[in-house]
């Protein structure tokens, strides 16, 4: 149960940083060498957030299967 709580709660934390920041940054007038590594910073959220949905979703119904 502490592996649910624990990864909904970066799950829920990527997405917005993701979102959140992407728009804001869309916003701004940056070089080509900041943009690049925005979208390289942007990819590796994305990763962990598309990752820590799926562990939640896993650990979510092991713990269904159990009771």
């Amino acid at each position: 149960m502490k592996n649910i709580i624990i990864l909904s709660v970066i799950s829920t934390f990527s997405w917005f940083y993701y979102f959140y920041e992407r728009k804001k940054d869309s916003k701004k007038n940056l070089d080509w060498v900041t943009k690049f590594w925005y979208l390289g910073l942007d990819v590796k959220v994305l990763i962990f957030a598309i990752g820590s949905s799926f562990l939640t979703l896993y650990f979510l119904i092991e713990y269904i299967k159990e009771m």
